[in-house]
């Protein structure tokens, strides 16, 4: 049933995020829960787990607290009324009284205080960004009407009006503008996405409803303040003056929850207080993750003696049992007409309303008991994670938090002692949530990830975590941090790969120290990806005593989540004595998804190799190569905008190569091209075509092999005649077909495709032909290959200069060798090449040049059998 519902939630709920879950093991359907405990169903058994993930905090009293479902028995009982819109709602009025007494008190303030009711805590987040951007709209108006008052009070000549009509265009044009924070996050709906630091969750906005200033808790604010206070614009109009701000409001977390688990300088936030005020604009705490006795006090903001002038609350304000939230804002800050701008059909209802007013009576007459408890748990907790980080060092970055809401930060990105694989993770956000599956599974202790800062897991238990949990919790991350330690990636991902086998433990691969340069050797970058599934097993050790089955359906389920990472760095010399700095970077992505990606309207990975070239670009890289089908599903490179990075996909080397290959085979044999039948599959390809025009231009016969009949195919023959027209071969030398049978009277064979299938078998060859193989997983059938029986080359393959080699098993070749294609990303960078090179439509000019500057740099083919 389980596996039912996981196929359910991804294909009918959230595909990607379905997806994810079920790669990762958290696929769990939890049944019931109580306390701090959680239970789900797995393979007909019940399994219990201590919960300190707590619904991102949203249950601080625990699950299901009796006293609470007792209220709701009763409320059911009784037939309370639900809906009852656009009527007088008694309890979110009671409620609203209740969160202005507890608030006002909490703050040292007779500030009355006004409630918005929501939902969730992205609600909140609108609430408040409209009653900001009302606040401003109403300065925007009065300050129009003041200058129209001058206007029509007294004589204003011509000119003046021409002045009011600008200064009036000017104020209109004014973007509002938000001051957040980086690693800020506020929601997930349009408001709230602006205002939170993330790019990836406000990608979808091209046209924005306000701008959002970010100020970094790191840095030194007193420079960016001062710059911001310049834009308030004076404006002088027939003897008077006036001040217009573009913001609209100050938003921060104390403690920034998705961010890492990270508090905020106090000293930070009084500067951003004081230029508020300096603005005239409100100041907006999003207390949502914080407040509610989550650190041991109602508000955080009260712990900072902050006075902000809204307060979002939410998670915990419902119990864990009711979906609420609220926007509370001082009465002198409240817009008045917000309570008819905003409403919403489910908030103030008087169940969820009711339980909140529970919830929050419960608080006030525990208060100093969960102060103890925040305090006891926080000291406790952060002093075990203190001793394991100084027993493990390189692992554990920092500890973090405060009360029940605390983070520890994992070190993956920094550390030249991680595996790759695990960095691997890493760089697309994942090695943590590897940690938490892990924890889990293993453990049966569930923590989670904050959004924003995923190297860090948070642990946000109830407020009555029994010692029981903890001691589980401490004996999860001892045993967690051993394996870290002692490399053993086999007890880490057999969870992953098998449910009831363990994958022995085997020494990694790990991440190598940054290679250090002088300023004028340049930073050449090549990318590349896993060819196939015996290449797949060598990623690293622990993967080789993985079922093959197992590792596919791994690498297919998380191809579209892989992003690429550096793997390897070396110095690479030319026989002139030119250097670069290699930077090799690879996709944790098979052949066979690019193939199936390629056919989509709008391929997977056009958007993630868009990305790394834009990384690429601001990591000041001079020249990028895109390897194997990275080329291919970007058609030849022409769909990545380069942001002026010089790109090459390798082609035309590969296709020089080919033709080496050739004319040193037709010369050694002592050989005239013109009594030569060549066959060419994958004519209609690239470097297929390049490879083509050249052999046309040497006066050999050409079998042309395409995919599709000539006679019904328009493509084929479209491509045939651009071949006539470019090449000027006489037509009665070519042999266009569809079928591999008829290569079989061809002394050489060229091939390469987009497919990853061994397509060239035995039977279509004629014994003591030359194969020539461009294609990357090799498309020629094994046999052929091992076989005496054929002159094998692979053209897809070069030899460094210097006796130089490559030692990685990423690239799975033999010493010295290297892809083409990446030997042409080399030679250009060596050759101090500026522009992009093989993109698009090889050229047979670019083809021959390549060849000549590989031959200066010391490149050759691997001559091995020829």
């Amino acid at each position: 049933m389980s596996e039912n519902l996981t196929d359910y939630y991804q294909n009918y709920v959230k595909p990607q995020l379905g997806q994810l879950l079920r790669i990762l093991r958290l696929d769990k359907s939890f049944q019931s829960a109580s306390g701090d405990q959680m239970t789900y169903v797995s393979s007909g058994q019940s399994k219990t787990v201590f919960d300190f993930l707590g619904g991102y905090g949203s249950a601080i009293l625990g699950h299901n607290p009796k006293f609470l479902l007792d209220e709701v028995e009763q409320f059911f009982k009784n037939k309370r009324v639900i809906q009852a819109q656009a009527s007088l709602r008694s309890e979110s009025a009671e409620l609203a009284r209740l969160i202005h007494t507890q608030v006002s008190t909490e703050l040292g303030t007779t500030d009355t205080f006004i409630s918005t009711f929501a939902s969730t805590g992205t609600e909140a987040t609108e609430i408040a960004l409209k009653n900001a951007m009302l606040i401003w709209q109403h300065k925007k108006d009065s300050l129009k009407r003041s200058l129209l008052s001058l206007v029509q009070s007294s004589y204003t000549e011509e000119e003046q009006r021409q002045v009011y009509q600008a200064l009036v265009h000017e104020i209109d044009a004014t973007v509002p503008v938000l001051i957040s924070l980086t690693r800020s996050y506020h929601g997930k709906t349009a408001s709230a996405v602006l205002s939170s630091s993330s790019d990836y969750y406000k990608k979808m906005y091209s046209s924005l409803l306000f701008k959002t200033v970010f100020l970094d808790p790191e840095a030194d604010w007193d420079y960016t303040l001062a710059s911001l206070k310049k834009t308030i614009k004076v404006i002088e109009f027939k003897e008077k003056e006036f001040s217009f701000s573009p913001f609209i409001g100050f938003i921060f977390e104390p403690i920034q929850g998705e961010g890492g688990i990270r508090p905020v300088a106090l000293e930070k936030l009084n500067k951003a207080f004081k230029f508020a005020a300096h603005a005239q604009i409100p100041t907006i705490a999003d207390e949502i993750q914080s407040g509610l006795y989550r650190t041991g006090r109602l508000l955080v903001s009260a712990d900072l003696r902050l006075q902000p002038d809204m307060i979002l609350l939410g998670k915990s304000l419902g119990g864990g049992l009711a979906k609420i939230s609220a926007m509370v804002c001082r009465s002198q800050t409240y817009v008045r007409e917000l309570g008819v701008i905003h409403s919403s059909t489910f908030a103030e209802d008087d169940y969820s309303s009711r339980l909140a007013i529970v919830t929050l009576e419960h608080f006030e007459a525990n208060k100093h008991d969960l102060k103890k408890r925040a305090d006891a748990f926080e000291s406790d907790i952060k002093l075990f994670f203190q001793d394991l980080s100084k027993k493990y060092p390189k692992w554990i970055k920092d500890i973090r938090g405060k009360g029940f809401f605390l983070g520890i930060e994992f070190n993956f990105l920094e550390n030249d002692h991680v595996p790759t694989l695990l960095y691997s993770l890493a760089i697309n956000g994942h090695a943590s949530y590897l940690l938490t599956s892990y924890l889990l599974n293993r453990h049966q202790i569930r923590v989670g990830v904050t959004l924003s800062s995923p190297e860090t897991l948070r642990i946000e238990p109830p407020a009555y975590i029994s010692a029981a949990a903890v001691t589980q919790l401490k004996m999860a991350f001892e045993e967690l941090l051993e394996t870290l330690e002692t490399y053993s990636l086999g007890n880490l991902f057999s969870h992953i790969f098998s449910k009831d086998e363990i994958i022995p433990n085997r020494p990694p691969l790990l991440q190598k120290p940054v290679v250090s340069k002088s300023p004028e050797i340049k930073d050449v970058a090549f990318l590349g990806h896993i060819i196939n599934w015996d290449h797949a097993q060598r990623l690293d050790p622990s993967l080789r005593d993985v079922k093959i089955d197992r590792l596919k359906k791994f690498f297919t389920s998380y191809a579209e989540f892989s992003k690429p990472f550096r793997y390897h760095q070396q110095i690479i010399e030319s026989a002139d004595g030119h250097k670069i700095r290699l930077n090799l970077y690879g996709l944790t992505v098979v052949s066979d998804f690019f193939e199936t990606d390629i056919r989509r309207p709008m391929p997977i990975m056009v958007d993630t190799l868009q990305e790394f070239v834009d990384d690429m670009k601001m990591d000041s890289n001079d020249y990028l190569g895109l390897g194997q089908f990275t080329s291919i599903v970007t058609r030849n490179g022409t769909l990545l905008d380069s942001k002026g990075l010089a790109i090459t996909t390798g082609n035309s080397l590969t296709a020089g190569f080919a033709i080496e290959a050739i004319e040193t085979f037709v010369q050694t044999r002592q050989l005239r091209f013109e009594n030569l039948n060549i066959g060419i599959v994958g004519f209609g390809g690239n470097i297929g075509r390049a490879v083509t025009q050249i052999l046309a231009a040497h006066g050999a016969n050409l079998t042309l092999v395409y995919k599709e009949a000539f006679d019904t195919s328009s493509r084929f023959q479209a491509a045939v005649d651009e071949l006539l027209t470019s090449s000027r071969i006489d037509k009665s030398k070519l042999h266009p077909t569809a079928d591999f049978n008829d290569l079989k009277r061809c002394d050489i064979v060229v091939l390469g495709t987009n497919s990853t299938q061994e397509l060239l078998q035995p039977e279509y060859l004629k014994r003591g032909c030359m194969v020539v193989d461009i294609s990357v997983p090799s498309n020629v059938s094994r046999v052929v290959r091992s076989s005496k029986d054929y002159v094998y080359v692979s053209a897809g393959l070069a030899k460094l200069p210097n006796n130089q080699k490559i030692a990685h098993s990423w690239l799975p070749l033999l010493s010295g060798d290297c892809f083409a294609c990446l030997a042409e990303t080399i030679v250009l960078g060596l050759s101090n090449f500026e522009s992009s090179f093989s993109l698009g439509d090889l050229s047979v000019e670019r083809v021959q040049l390549i060849r000549q500057l590989a031959k200066q740099r010391g490149f050759t083919i691997n001559r091995g059998i020829l």
